[in-house]
């Protein structure tokens, strides 16, 4: 098997690969050396286990997530469907400074509906930033792996928002959970796309229109964010 390695986090790395004759991505969980091993094997299993569940969960809800092939436990892999042409949305608004207020709209509402579905499956994403979705243009290409393919080109192609990563995501049905999952997103977009000042509401506008019994979230949002803003002021 082909693998060529793309990115490399704190939890595992990313490789591209051939898998039963698809393009696929494989993710692995790599050993932590300063936890004892069989600790470790456990650790990391479980939380493959637990990603691989919420994965299939969320994709049942209707979240657009990539497709689950395989779950490897003995090397701690998933083998998962390769997003492709594709761009991170956080590379987007960075390449594409100036984006149509129609299509930041398009995109807002495309999150906040995904955000609710994932909420309504009771799962939390635990890392919800834009560089954990994933634009795909929705057009048929002759070649998927069109490298040429530029930043520009998802500005007048419809595209759909998929969410990735969900290694550090759980299973919860508390408001407080998802208004912390909410928060982690507002402070993510507020820091590394300022200019963006009410993307974050319309996600929420949207997140309203599709999560049962959105109020009681949004209620502890408030109080989320009131905590963080009494910290900040008295240290």
């Amino acid at each position: 098997m082909d693998l060529t390695l793309i990115s490399q986090g704190a939890e595992g790395k990313i490789y591209t690969c051939t898998f039963l004759g698809k393009k696929s991505i494989k993710k692995e969980r790599i050993p932590r050396s300063y936890r004892q091993k069989s600790l470790d094997t456990k650790l990391r299993e479980r939380r493959l286990i637990q990603e691989s569940r919420n994965l299939v969960k969320v994709h049942k809800e209707g979240v657009p997530v990539p497709g689950l092939y395989f779950v490897d436990t003995i090397t701690c892999s998933l083998y998962m469907e390769f997003i492709t042409p594709s761009i991170s949305l956080k590379n987007f608004f960075i390449q594409n400074p100036l984006v149509p207020q129609s299509l930041l709209c398009d995109f807002a509402g495309q999150i906040g509906k995904g955000i609710a579905l994932m909420h309504n499956a009771q799962c939390i994403h635990g890392d919800l930033t834009t560089s954990n979705m994933l634009l795909k243009p929705q057009i048929t290409l002759a070649n998927e792996n069109l490298k040429d393919f530029s930043a520009a080109d998802y500005l007048i192609n419809p595209c759909m928002v998929y969410f990735i990563d969900l290694g550090l995501s759980y299973g919860s049905s508390t408001p407080e959970d998802m208004a912390v999952d909410l928060h982690v997103l507002e402070k993510a977009i507020s820091s590394a796309h300022p200019q963006l000042e009410n993307f974050f509401v319309e996600i929420l506008y949207s997140y309203k229109i599709h999560k049962r019994k959105a109020d009681s979230v949004l209620t502890k949002l408030d109080q989320v964010k009131m905590r963080g803003r009494k910290r900040l002021a008295f240290g």
